[in-house]
Parts: C-alpha cells; sequence; structure tokens
C-alpha cells in the first residue's frame, strides 16, 4: 500500500487544517496508508485527526528558524516510513517538504490555499519567503492543487508556477455535518437570545484583509432601521483589539459579540439569521460555504474568489469590498424583503450541494495521488 506523508505547519482550526482533516475523512484509507507531520505543536484538531486511527507526527519546531532541525527529523520521517508521496499545505511545510522530496526523490504536491502575492493585497511574506515559494514550487514540486480558479491563475501570475501542474480541486463542506437541523430557536435560548432578535454572523480570523470593520461601521445603518439587530463575530486574531475599540467608538459594544474560536460554528450559524462576509482577500472561503451549506442567506464582497461561490442575485448578494455604504443596503435589502432571503438561501445550499461536497474533494484527491503514483 502507498504510503502518503501529510506536512502541514500545525493542526490548528485554520482552513487548510480543516481541508486536511475533511479529506483524511473520505478519502479511502484501504487505497492509501496516511501519515500526519506537523512543524509545530498546535493540536487543536489532533483528537480528530487521531480518531481516523491516522498516526501524528511533530518534528519538534517552535518557529521557522529552526528548519535545520526540521528538514533533518523530516528526512529521517520519509526514510522511516517509507514514503511514497509528500503532500504539503502551508508556506513553512511547503518549502521543507519540497526541498525534503527533491533529496529523497519522492514526488511533492502542495495545496495552495491562497493569493498572497496578489498586487493591492497585505502580504505576509518578505520578498525572499516569496522567492524560496517561488523556486522551490518550480523545481521541485510534482503538482499543486488549487483551491479555486483565481488561486490558480494567481501562482501562474506571481510565482510562474507551469499550468500543466497545477490542478484545480476546491475547498469544500462536509455535507453530513453542514445541514439545517430547524433547531434555531432552542439554541437561542440556551444562549440568552430571544426569537426578536436579528442575528447577523461572520466567521474568519480577526485581521484586516478579511475586512471586518467595514462591517462594523455598516451597523448603524442597519440597526437605526432594525434596533434588534446583533452581530456574533467569530473568530480570534491581530485586529480584535481594534475592532473591540472600533465597536465602542461607534456605541455598539452591546450589539457585537466576539466570540472567539469556537468547535461549535454548526450550531452558531443555525441560530443566526444572516451570513455577512466582507473579506478582501480569499482563496476559497470555507466559512461562506459551510453558511451556504447552513442554509443561511449570504452576503460577501464581490472578489474572484466569493464569484466562484455567489452569483449575485440568484445564490446571495455581492456587494462592493471596502464599503460599509453597501454592507448596510445589502443587509436592509433581505431584512425588508424576507421572501427574497429565503429563496436565496434556498438556492445557496442547492449550489453547494452540488458544486463543494467534501466527499467529491476526496475522490479528486485520491485520483490525482493514483495518477502522480502511476507516472513515477
Amino acid at each position: 500500500m502507498k504510503r502518503i506523508l501529510h506536512l502541514i505547519e500545525d493542526l490548528g482550526r485554520g482552513g487548510a487544517e480543516r481541508r486536511l482533516l475533511l479529506d483524511l475523512t473520505y478519502m479511502d484509507r484501504a487505497a492509501f496508508q496516511h501519515l500526519v507531520c506537523t512543524l509545530y505543536a498546535q493540536d487543536d484538531l489532533k483528537g480528530e485527526v487521531a480518531s481516523l486511527k491516522i498516526p501524528i507526527l511533530w518534528l519538534g519546531m517552535k518557529n521557522f528558524s529552526e528548519w535545520p532541525k526540521g528538514m533533518v527529523r523530516l528526512f529521517q520521517v520519509v526514510k522511516k516510513y517509507q514514503v511514497d508521496l509528500i503532500h504539503t499545505q502551508l508556506f513553512g511545510a511547503d518549502v521543507m517538504g519540497r526541498v525534503v522530496g527533491r533529496l529523497s526523490r519522492v514526488p511533492v504536491v502542495s495545496t495552495i490555499q491562497a493569493s498572497v502575492y496578489e498586487s493591492g493585497i497585505p502580504s505576509f511574506r518578505s520578498p525572499a519567503r516569496r522567492w524560496l515559494d517561488e523556486w522551490t514550487g518550480r523545481l521541485c514540486n510534482h503538482k499543486f492543487i488549487a483551491v479555486s480558479h483565481f488561486v490558480k491563475q494567481s501562482v501562474q501570475q506571481r510565482l510562474k508556477y507551469d499550468a500543466r501542474k497545477i490542478v484545480v480541486i476546491p475547498n469544500s463542506v462536509d455535507l453530513d455535518h453542514f445541514y439545517p437541523n430547524g433547531n434555531k430557536m432552542e439554541l437561542r435560548r440556551q444562549l440568552g437570545w430571544s426569537h426578536e432578535d436579528i442575528l447577523l454572523i461572520c466567521v474568519g480570523k480577526l485581521n484586516p484583509p478579511k475586512g471586518q470593520h467595514y462591517l462594523i461601521q455598516a451597523l448603524p445603518a442597519v440597526i437605526r432601521n432594525y434596533p434588534r439587530v446583533k452581530l456574533l463575530m467569530i473568530g480570534k486574531g491581530p485586529s480584535e483589539k481594534e475592532l473591540i475599540s472600533l465597536a465602542e467608538q461607534l456605541g455598539l459594544r452591546d450589539k457585537v459579540f466576539f466570540m472567539g474560536v469556537r468547535n461549535d460554528v454548526k450550531e452558531l450559524l443555525e441560530l443566526s439569521d444572516f451570513f455577512v462576509f466582507p473579506s478582501l482577500s480569499e482563496g476559497m472561503p470555507v466559512a461562506l460555504l459551510e453558511a451556504m451549506a447552513m442554509k443561511k442567506p449570504c452576503v460577501a464582497s464581490d472578489i474572484p474568489p466569493t464569484r466562484e461561490v455567489i452569483e449575485d442575485k440568484k445564490t446571495g448578494l455581492l456587494v462592493a469590498p471596502r464599503s460599509s455604504e453597501a454592507i448596510a443596503e445589502a443587509v436592509l435589502e433581505l431584512l425588508h424583503v424576507p421572501e427574497r432571503a429565503e429563496v436565496l438561501a434556498s438556492r445557496g445550499r442547492d449550489f453547494v450541494v452540488e458544486k463543494f461536497n467534501a466527499k467529491r474533494s476526496a475522490q479528486l484527491l485520491e485520483t490525482l495521488y493514483q495518477d502522480l503514483l502511476e507516472e513515477r
């Protein structure tokens, strides 16, 4: 049986980590033997991966400055477990896995989650990191998996990756988990909200590219018309203090609830009325897909990745990026015409079921592995 080593920075609750868990859940484990290896120790999803009876290893790194030690340990792992293919996710794991794969003569696949090198989008990577990403990918990778067509176009242009090596396998949703139960009011009662409250929800890391401050700035205009509106902010990140301060400045501290990282996102989506996604930079927005799967009317920034998910005025509403006024107008439109909101929500779920099923994505990944191993 062929052995696949899944190398990732850690097992936190980010999009890449959840994508890995979904793939491992739905791939045929009789076809491949899987092994997960992390650079760092954060292990929020460790229990869920371990429940699949998949071994988890840690390279003992505290930060990327320890890459020489990590590289040696990764090389030892590849040899000890006789790995047939390395699948990497996230920058540190990409670079290390590619180099070790090249030295070990083991094929490497990398999943690319975001278009971080787009001009005009804040980048968290230095020129040296971009250079490493470009050249290790071009010299070492056998295949790349882009999570959207936009990401594929971006890495072709920005990193000069060979288009023939890039396969689009979109991020997806576990439809066995994300589906509406109809117990919205019971969940509200448990958490202290009444049936009269109108709950907006936004899920994502609290950082500038997610655009949450535009959403908070949109609230006063909404609340003037609908005083029972409240906003649930799910996630943590470097912008948290700034966003809390903004809510206080706007007199919204009792209207905006910062709820941190949660393991009950499905339940929070269930009890909410609308999902708002003001992000400015995405690869393929999993949080948006999950909200649509939960049959929530969605308002999202009109950026290329969200256009692959939402058809404006048919499966949701797209609004101009960086525009609090546009967000407020779209939310008010849905509140004014609830029948339209219900139609958009129903069509949105149907679209996700058809195009973004986790089982389908796992099957596509298995086929990629098989084809690549057969070419060796």
